[in-house]
Formats: C-alpha cells, sequence, structure tokens
C-alpha cells in the first residue's frame, strides 16, 4: 500500500509541472461550457391526464374465454395508437409546428423528435380489477410554452376520435359475432332437441324415472313387493279368523255371555254408525227431539241403516255355502267384515301379482337398460351444455346491444382526468446541475491534460523512480539550494495559481446567481446573431 502511495504521489508530481495549461484548460472548458448552457432556450412541459380502457370489445363479451392483456400490453397499444406517424403529422398541421420544417427532411427530423420527446406513462389505480382500464399521462415538451399544451391538447383530441371511432367499430363486430355465435347454437339446440326426441321414442318404456336409474327402480320395486307380501299374508289371516267366527256359532242377541265370547270386529260402517248414536244420546239430553241437529243426526243414521241393509242384501245373493246367512246383528256384523276382507285379499294379491310382472319385466331389460341410461345421460350433459352456452351468449349479445346504447348518452371508455395545461417556470435546462457537472468536467480534463503531458515528457522527480527506472542503486540526491529571489517567484507562482483557481469557484457561484440575467443576455446575443 505504501508503494502504490508513493508512485501515485510521483505521478502527481511529474503531471503538476503542466499545472498552468492545465488550468487554462480547465478555464476555457468552463468559459465555453456555462456559455453554451446559457445560450440553451428554456422548455416549457405540457402535461395531461387522460383515463381509457383500451381492452378490446370482443375480449370483454367472451370473458374467461380470452386471456387478458396485461398492463406492459395496453400501455403499447396507447402509445402506438397515440404516437403513429400520420396522427403526428396531423398534430404537427394543427398546431402549426410544421412551420418550423423547411425542407421535407426537416419534416421527418420533426415527427421523429416528437416521437421521441413525447412521453406516456401508466399509472397505478389501487385497488383496481384487472382490465378495468388504466389512468395514463402525457407530457411534452417545447421552447414555447403555448406550443407545448397545444401539442398535448392536439394528441389527446386525436386520440379520443380514434378510439371512439374504433370502440363503436369494436362493439359493432362483437355485436355480430355474438350473432352469429347465438344463431349457431340455436340451431345445434335444435338439433339436440330432435335427437333427444327421437331417442325417447326409440327407447319408450325402457327410460329411467324421474332421479331414478334402473338399479335403483329395481331396489324400489322388490321392496314394494316385499310390503304387498306381508299385507297380503295379514289380510288373508285376518279373513280365515272371521271365517272361523262364523262357522264357531251363532249367538243369541238377547244373551249378554254369548255375544261377549265373540269378539266382533267393527267395520268402517259401524264405526260411524255407534258415533252417531253417542252423538244423539248426548243431543237429546239438551234438546227435543224437534232440534235440527237431533233431526239431522237421526237422518244420518238412518242412512248408514239402509247402506248396511243393502250390503247384508248383497251378501245373501253372493254368499257361500260355508257361510252362514242370519238376521242376528253380530252375525251380520262379521259378514260385512268378512267381506271387506276378502275384497281387499283380492285387491293385494292383483297388486302382488302386478307388482312381480314389473319385477320380471325389469329383470329381462337387465342388459339393456343401463346402457339406454347411460346414453340418455350422455344426451342430456351435451344437450345442457349447448343450452348453457346459448343463454350465456343470449344473455351477454342483450349486454353487448345495452352497452352500444349506453355509450350514446354516456360517451366512450375515454375520459380527460387533467386537461392540458404547460408549466408557468421552464422544467429544462437544468442549469444549476450542468453548471456544476462542467466546472467539475473541466477540472477532470485538466487533470487528464497535465498528466497526459507528463507521460509524453516525463523527468525523474526523486531518486527512487530513477532507481526503479535504470535498476541501478542510487547513492545519494543533491537537493536544490534555492535562492530568495527564485522561492519569491515560486512563492509567487503557487499563489496565481490558487488564485486562479478561487476565481474559477467564484465565476461557478456567480454564475450559478446570475443565471437569469445571463440567460437573458445570451438570448439577445442569439437574436442578434439571427439578424
Amino acid at each position: 500500500m505504501r508503494e502504490v502511495l508513493q508512485d501515485i504521489r510521483t505521478e502527481v508530481r511529474g503531471a503538476w509541472r503542466f499545472r498552468w495549461p492545465a488550468m487554462a484548460l480547465a478555464w476555457l472548458v468552463c468559459l465555453v461550457g456555462w456559455g453554451a448552457v446559457l445560450m440553451m432556450p428554456d422548455k416549457y412541459a405540457a402535461e395531461a391526464q387522460f383515463f381509457v380502457d383500451p381492452t378490446s370489445r370482443i375480449k370483454e363479451v367472451l370473458g374467461k374465454l380470452v386471456v387478458d392483456d396485461d398492463e406492459a400490453t395496453q400501455l403499447a397499444f396507447v402509445r402506438e395508437a397515440m404516437l403513429s406517424r400520420p396522427t403526428l403529422l396531423q398534430v404537427a398541421r394543427d398546431t402549426d409546428l410544421h412551420l418550423r420544417a423547411r425542407t421535407p427532411q426537416e419534416s421527418d427530423e420533426l415527427v421523429d423528435g416528437l416521437r421521441r420527446t413525447v412521453k406516456i406513462q401508466s399509472e397505478s389505480l389501487g385497488g383496481r380489477r384487472r382490465n378495468a382500464g388504466s389512468l395514463y399521462s402525457i407530457t411534452f415538451q417545447d421552447v414555447d410554452r403555448q406550443m407545448s399544451r397545444r401539442v398535448v391538447d392536439s394528441l389527446l383530441e386525436s386520440f379520443r376520435k380514434e378510439f371512439t371511432t374504433g370502440q363503436r367499430g369494436g362493439t359493432e363486430e362483437a355485436r355480430r359475432f355474438l350473432e352469429l355465435k347465438v344463431a349457431e347454437y340455436s340451431s345445434e339446440l335444435r338439433e339436440r332437441d330432435q335427437e333427444m326426441v327421437e331417442f325417447k321414442r326409440r327407447y319408450m318404456g325402457l327410460l329411467p324415472g324421474e332421479g331414478a336409474g334402473y338399479f335403483e327402480n329395481m331396489q324400489a320395486a322388490l321392496g314394494e313387493l316385499q310390503a304387498l307380501e306381508s299385507q297380503l299374508k295379514l289380510a288373508v289371516s285376518r279373513r280365515g279368523a272371521l271365517r272361523e267366527q262364523l262357522r264357531g256359532g251363532i249367538p243369541d242377541p238377547g244373551d249378554d255371555s254369548g255375544i261377549s265370547e265373540i269378539t266382533t270386529p267393527r267395520t268402517e260402517l259401524e264405526e260411524r254408525i255407534v258415533e252417531l248414536e253417542e252423538t244423539l244420546d248426548a243431543l237429546l239430553l239438551s234438546f227435543t227431539e224437534r232440534h235440527p241437529d237431533v233431526i239431522a243426526t237421526r237422518t244420518r243414521m238412518d242412512q248408514l241403516y239402509e247402506r248396511r241393509q243393502r250390503e247384508l242384501e248383497a251378501m245373501r245373493e253372493a254368499g257361500g255355502a260355508d257361510v252362514p246367512v242370519s238376521d242376528n246383528p253380530v252375525v251380520q256384523e262379521l259378514q260385512i267384515a268378512l267381506n271387506e276382507a276378502d275384497v281387499e285379499v283380492r285387491d293385494l294379491e292383483a297388486q302382488v301379482a302386478a307388482q312381480r310382472l314389473r319385477i320380471a319385466d325389469l329383470q329381462a331389460k337387465v342388459d339393456i337398460v343401463p346402457q339406454v341410461e347411460a346414453e340418455l345421460a350422455d344426451l342430456t350433459r351435451g344437450y345442457n351444455q349447448v343450452k348453457r352456452t346459448h343463454e350465456e351468449l343470449l344473455e351477454r349479445l342483450n349486454q353487448e346491444t345495452l352497452f352500444g346504447e349506453k355509450d350514446e348518452f354516456e360517451g366512450s371508455n375515454f375520459r380527460i382526468v387533467q386537461p392540458p395545461a404547460a408549466s408557468l417556470e421552464p422544467v429544462a435546462p437544468n442549469r444549476p446541475r450542468m453548471f456544476i457537472a462542467i466546472t467539475f468536467g473541466g477540472m477532470l480534463l485538466a487533470a487528464g491534460l497535465a498528466y497526459l503531458f507528463h507521460l509524453m515528457r516525463p523527468v525523474f522527480v526523486d531518486p527512487r523512480s530513477l532507481g526503479q527506472v535504470t535498476g541501478l542503486p542510487v547513492l545519494g540526491a543533491v537537493s536544490m539550494a534555492w535562492m530568495s529571489q527564485q522561492r519569491n517567484r515560486r512563492l509567487l507562482e503557487v499563489s496565481s495559481l490558487a488564485v486562479a483557481g478561487v476565481m474559477l469557484v467564484v465565476a461557478l457561484v456567480m454564475v450559478l446567481v446570475f443565471q437569469d440575467a445571463g440567460v437573458e443576455a445570451a438570448a439577445r446575443i442569439k437574436r442578434m446573431a439571427l439578424l
């Protein structure tokens, strides 16, 4: 590290010999650079903000079927739409900016300069949903403040017209696309309807019931058959018990002991007669025989008695040899109950037979019914999918129609958030920063020039460098004996160099302080030169 520092010190001492040329170069670079900066014209920036949704209408109506464009793609779309060459040429004509170009080549350079100068950026909208539109800012700088604002205004107007026209065209295109798709799916839906009808006609009687398949129906049929057989057994047992009671003997109605020995099941008709008799007894405790409720109850009882008598007569006409027919009320009740039991047994036997036929029919179709069910399920699934897609497209078509009507009143998805406005103070060039940069650059160039001269005209500034170059040991060195006159001259030289450096810094400060006056002076000089 020590040797490196010694080498640096040696090089600096060598370059110090050319300090005055270096100082002259620093002053020259600073003066020329400062003058060039002062001659640079002020530039004013105009800025505007606008909201736009560049998403294609077809992509909107198709929803998730199309991959959404990201923000970078949307920004590229907006930039290309606003900074196309025809648009920039039209803007140059509308703002009289084309008057600055005198030749076709200058016109092309003017358009290229506009394309490079106009800045379009996308600004973040916190919490906005994807593809809901973006907020953009457009900025343009020019030496003429009013011109910068007019350029931004003309760009926005041109883009608004183009975007609105394109969006209306996109809306019509999307609507035609939806109408075509709706017609296609309507035709396919009709075809599938006809296919479903033909299938049901072909396999009529083999199709599954509502919400149940073949195996579910078979299981239910077996369960129902088992329940019917159980009911049939109970009905047959009850009928046998009634027949045994009738064959066991006919009791005397006046003999209470004989009646009590027979267990007589009451029919529904007998139950109703008993209920009416109890009701009549209760009414007679409170009312006379002529009371309307008493009369109505007796009338109803007479009707039930007549009905029971008709049933007994029918039993006498159709009664068997093994069943006695008697006028005994108890026997008559047993005969009525036996008749009802016979009817119930015959009905249950018919139901059991029908259920067994149904099960046999299902068992005979064990190979074909599941296949028919699978085909029906496939047809139904395809039909439902086509129907669902058709309904979604039809709904989107209605929405698109409403969207087009809404645009006629509310405008398109383009809104100017902040109208074009130009800054009152110039935004460029940044002269203080440029002055400081030129000053430091001049100093670096001066140091570089001095070191270059040192490399071109090298000398040995100390015994160490001499020994490194020759490879010989240096025994000693004779120091310079400075006279007072020489020391004074050297001190004056160093002081002059220091004053020159300080004056350079002072000049920088003065330029920074009085830059406005310098700019005005430079502008007057420039106008005089042009005249």
